[in-house]
């Protein structure tokens, strides 16, 4: 068993690689942003201490309501690793690679700011799509990230929809299903522009998202029903 002490935390969920036997939790401690990586035995690895590494402050605290800690991860071949605080009253999301065996940094760190969103946005979940070579990180208030995983300078960040985002999965790599307050939609990739945009809703759904990568359905878990989907690749 593992415990991880702290006076105010937040954890995201688990993010495991798709390419070593290792397995990262992203979390904060009242401000202070940290990345835990174990092996499949639960033997710690690395744990990164974000907040010194970037030398940030620790004003951007959890939102108390929700359990996103404001910073998202997520793996790269190689045993390389993306992470991406957010601070919430800058606007700023900071993001980087990390290699895991060296246990360094081996990007510069890029700092951008989003100034159409309130202190309430946050980033939810990010994603590597090996199809794509892209690195995907969407935020709460409907803002998606796109960063190349060889030259972290090289980003764009657009408002894929005015809706609320809540849990996601990203579809075959190349499509992504999320939650809202009261729909659920899915989004493709443009193969012109590299930009999402909204192809399917499924709307006065107010439920939880199940994907097992590598499956062809989907279910949505209501209060009183549950929807079984299957997609048409």
């Amino acid at each position: 068993m593992k415990v991880i002490n702290g006076s105010y935390l937040k954890m995201n969920e688990v993010t495991e690689s798709d390419f070593e036997d290792m397995f990262a939790i992203a979390y904060q401690d009242n401000g202070k942003f940290f990345v835990l990586v174990c092996d499949m035995k639960g033997h710690d690895i690395v744990t990164i201490n974000v907040t010194d590494l970037l030398v940030l402050n620790d004003l951007s605290k959890p939102i108390t309501g929700f359990w996103e800690p404001l910073i998202v991860l997520t793996f790269l071949p190689d045993s390389k690793l993306f992470v991406a605080p957010y601070h919430r009253f800058e606007k700023k999301q900071y993001h980087f690679l990390y290699d895991i065996k060296k246990k360094e940094t081996i990007s510069n760190v890029v700092s951008s700011a989003i100034g159409d969103c309130t202190d309430r946005n946050f980033p939810i979940k990010a994603f590597y799509s090996p199809v794509m070579n892209m690195i995907y990180v969407f935020y709460r208030q409907g803002h998606g990230y796109k960063i190349e995983p060889d030259d972290m300078s090289k980003w764009s960040c657009k408002r894929i929809t005015n809706d609320d985002l809540g849990n996601m999965y990203l579809l075959f790599d190349q499509a992504l299903i999320t939650r809202s307050s009261s729909s659920v939609t899915l989004y493709k990739i443009d193969p012109e522009s590299g930009d999402w945009f909204k192809f399917h809703n499924i709307p006065k759904t107010r439920g939880t998202i199940y994907f097992i990568k590598g499956n062809i359905r989907f279910q949505v878990t209501t209060d009183e029903k549950i929807y079984f989907y299957l997609i048409d690749k």
